[in-house]
């Protein structure tokens, strides 16, 4: 009846007040029947529903203000009339309120048949009619009690001695209300207990008492203070754009009839939502053991009333409402965070357990982004209000991560990059951690030896880079460190492991190049660039890796191993754009002679040397006699101090051979050189060399590191130019990887003037062109081709020593013509006509010519 009364007449309060107060004196607990309407009712019932039911219950208002307030509210409007006495012989000059019903109805009907029953009379009008009647007769009176102006706090009677003052219950019976001009009274604990006690037969009096905790509630009753907090909550309209405010309609129209007139505002709504803050934070104390399962739905909705007042216009209603969430609510979270750790997570977290799953997003079916997408939302209204704290964060975000990374494709992440470049902002965001503290829960995630947890960490990051968060770089590179600490000294012989490694390191450069670039860190600044150490200190420790090492040296005999090959290539592709990233892109001159260089002009053909002619004519014997020649004029020529090697004892090479000399003791660029270095000779898969030499290709022509190497580090140097530089790089040159061939003739020519390099590469030449088998002077004519096809003009230029060896190799390519092999003499006479007659090339054609004036 309440229910309907007010479903028909929303606005009309007068009756509103006359029902319930009607009521009340009927029955007890008649907070639990205006509690139904307001969990089961109509949304056009259930606001003037709680406003009577606070209003009634003063108590259930949190502040002196707020009850003030209600009252305030109801005094503005009409109450209710009193009936006024209908005795025709009513000797009162005004007219006088009813104060009793007559239940004979043959009085009235004696004074005037043409007024039907009841028949109300005044408190002098009953007197005159009690009079006439004896005593013995059975009552004919019902009391009528007069209406409610206000509800007061404290207790009503006139007698009251007791030092709490504080009201606890309204009494309704007339044997109370007499003695307040029959109005219900309201009492103390202790007036309470004296008036109503068994001794006085008062037992039975009509009786309206506090409202309880649900959690002493019978478990009909709890349901239904739960729902009408949750239905309470649900009743704030977001103030924002009109498409969020559609939506919210459409879902709050599953509980009404859709052709029902809304008669209320914005404010009436936001306000009515507030009871149920009080309700939920009076009422529902999370301090019980045993109410975990019902505090989830509760907290749920409370978070969803957190968003849909995230915006609120800058009047008195607003300004209401945000105090309530800084000054009223925190406390209340902070005790369910402490006593209910996981329901807090429960109503945090993306994908929850059904029981948390109450109010905004989870009353509709939806895709799972969407409710991802809600969820997030209404995160991010809860991390200005310090809900949120570091334990919780750590707890969460990990959820989140995964839920996104598993519903949602690369396409659809930028519907949710704006939120989370605000929740992750390094300079405004509002969680309120440090940046440290922000990251901490993949830091610790990756100081492990769990690769898959590992695996997973970096595949947040990557989500992050899509999503256009910015990730400060020093966390990023401790990050790594911490990650690549745990197998860095690693002897992996698993399969599966050392594919998920290679997966790990290669997230791991796929993370910072998109953060440089995200981040504006400008490219090819070279050695002093503001993130160069870091990151040739990250890709030294990768490049290290033991486990790398012997990766490099296997050949794929299965399919997991073909696997870890792709994954390996991958890997290489990677730490080749890092290091070109960083470093200079401009390949640098090499290390020319400027002084004490020869002219060939000056050389004469010794008597020995025409002798050779005369005994093997033809163009082989003349090219032998000329390289020779020039052979001669490179070992006379005068080496200065900074050249020399005689410094370098045999026992110094053997020492690095073996290892004595440890690397470690040099700068990190000189050992990611020299590992560079020694990896490029330890794999024969042609992609990966390409890769791996280009990457040694910025470090030791972009950055001069040869040059450097080749004055500061001599033993080093002059050990990998005679076992891995020179004759590795000349192992490579194949013309059916000529893309390797691009880069591998310039690292050679750059090697060749410094030091002892010509000589290396003069004795290569020698045992290949003159080797007994044919197919090693076939290969042989082939590298030397592709020397010549690459040339670089600078070191070709500045360096004598270059000059006279490249000249050698052309006199044996020439010689090459007259092979006793068909084979190595077509292949020859083919390949020198594909030379091509450029700049570079006629540094060699200029020796050559002034030898043959002096024959």
């Amino acid at each position: 009846m309440i229910q309907t009364v007010m479903y028909k007449s929303p606005r009309n309060t007068p009756n509103h007040r006359k029902l319930v107060e009607c009521v009340m004196a009927q029955k007890q607990g008649v907070h639990i029947d205006l509690l139904h309407v307001i969990a089961y009712g109509p949304t056009s019932s259930k606001l003037p529903a709680v406003n009577l039911l606070f209003f009634y219950w003063p108590s259930l208002n949190p502040t002196p203000a707020e009850r003030k307030d209600i009252v305030d509210r109801f005094q503005t409007e009409p109450n209710w009339i009193p009936a006024i006495c209908t005795n025709l012989n009513c000797e009162s000059t005004e007219p006088a309120e009813a104060t009793k019903l007559c239940l004979d109805h043959s009085i009235p009907l004696n004074q005037r048949s043409d007024i039907p029953p009841p028949a109300l009379y005044c408190y002098e009008c009953t007197e005159k009619v009690l009079q006439k009647r004896s005593k013995s007769d059975p009552d004919i009176f019902e009391d009528l009690n007069m209406p409610i102006d206000q509800i007061e706090v404290k207790c009503e009677n006139k007698n009251c001695r007791s030092t709490d003052k504080i009201g606890v219950c309204s009494c309704f019976s007339p044997e109370c209300t007499f003695y307040n001009s029959h109005r219900p009274i309201r009492y103390c604990e202790q007036c309470h207990r004296i008036r109503h006690n068994e001794r006085r037969r008062t037992t039975n009096h009509v009786l309206q008492k506090p409202v309880i905790s649900p959690w002493k509630m019978s478990f009909d009753d709890r349901e239904v203070m739960l729902a009408s907090v949750i239905s309470l909550l649900s009743l704030a309209k977001p103030f924002s754009s009109d498409s969020q405010e559609e939506h919210h309609a459409r879902t709050m129209i599953l509980l009404d009839d859709a052709d029902t007139q809304d008669d209320f505002t914005f404010d009436d709504y936001l306000m009515a939502s507030r009871y149920g803050v009080w309700l939920l934070a009076g009422l529902c104390m999370p301090d019980e053991p045993d109410s975990g399962l019902e505090m989830a739905g509760l907290l749920s909705m409370l978070f969803e009333w957190y968003k849909v007042t995230a915006t609120l216009p800058g009047d008195k209603s607003g300004a209401v409402v945000e105090k309530i969430k800084s000054d009223f609510l925190p406390p209340w979270l902070r005790e369910l965070a402490t006593n209910h750790h996981q329901v807090f997570v429960q109503c945090l977290i993306p994908e929850p357990e059904d029981i948390a799953k109450v109010g905004g997003h989870w009353e509709i079916i939806a895709p799972e982004t969407y409710h991802i997408k809600e969820g997030l939302a209404r995160l991010f209204c809860l991390v200005s209000f310090d809900i949120i704290t570091l334990n919780l964060w750590e707890e969460i975000a990990p959820r989140w991560m995964d839920a996104i990374q598993k519903h949602f494709l690369k396409e659809s992440l930028p519907e949710i990059g704006s939120i989370f470049c605000r929740i992750f902002d390094p300079d405004m965001s509002p969680l309120g951690f440090q940046l440290e503290q922000m990251y901490q829960f993949a830091c610790r995630r990756m100081d492990g030896n769990d690769p898959d947890q590992q695996q997973t960490v970096l595949g947040w990051m990557q989500i992050l880079c899509h999503l256009g968060v910015t990730i400060p770089l020093n966390i990023l590179f401790s990050m790594y460190s911490s990650g690549i600490r745990a197998w860095r000294k690693e002897n992996v012989v698993h399969d599966g492991l050392i594919l998920k490694l290679l997966q790990i390191y290669s997230k791991m450069i796929d993370v910072l190049i998109t953060q440089f670039k995200q981040q504006d860190v400008e490219e090819n600044v070279g050695m002093t660039g503001p993130q160069a150490q870091n990151s040739l200190n990250l890709a030294l420790d990768m490049i290290t890796s033991t486990w790398l090492e012997q990766t490099y040296r296997r050949k794929p005999t299965n399919e997991t191993q073909q696997d870890i090959e792709e994954n390996l290539f991958i890997f290489t592709q990677l730490f080749r754009s890092l290091l070109r990233h960083i470093l200079s892109n401009e390949q640098r001159e090499g290390a020319g002679e400027t002084r004490n260089s020869v002219s060939i002009g000056h050389t004469l053909i010794a008597e020995d040397k025409k002798e050779t002619l005369k005994r093997q004519p033809g163009i082989g014997g003349f090219m032998a006699v000329l390289s020779s020649t020039f052979k001669t004029t490179v070992e006379t020529m005068p080496e200065d101090g900074s050249d020399s090697d005689s410094s370098l004892t045999d026992l110094d090479l053997e020492q690095i051979k073996d290892g004595l000399i440890e690397v470690e003791d040099h700068p990190p660029f000189m050992q990611l050189l020299y590992r560079l270095i020694i990896l490029i000779s330890e794999t024969d898969e042609p992609d990966i060399v390409f890769y791996t030499l280009d990457a040694l290709k910025c470090l030791a022509l972009n950055e001069d590191g040869l040059v450097e190497m080749s004055k500061k580090y001599k033993k080093m140097f002059c050990w990998l130019q005679a076992q891995y530089i020179i004759p590795t790089t000349w192992k490579l040159l194949d013309t059916n990887h000529s893309q390797i061939a691009t880069i591998a003739v310039p690292i050679l020519l750059h090697s060749l003037p410094v030091r002892a390099g010509s000589d290396i590469l003069w004795k290569i030449l020698d045992q290949d062109f003159n080797h007994a088998d044919w197919k090693r002077r076939f290969a042989a004519v082939e590298k030397t081709t592709l020397v010549f096809r690459f040339l670089d003009s600078g070191p070709v230029r500045q360096s004598q020593r270059l000059r006279s060896v490249l000249s050698h190799a052309f006199c044996l390519l020439l010689s090459s013509m007259d092979d006793i092999s068909v084979h190595v003499a077509q292949r020859s006479t083919v390949y020198i006509g594909t030379i091509h007659d450029k700049e570079p090339t006629n540094n060699y054609y200029i020796p050559l010519d002034i030898s043959f004036k002096f024959i």
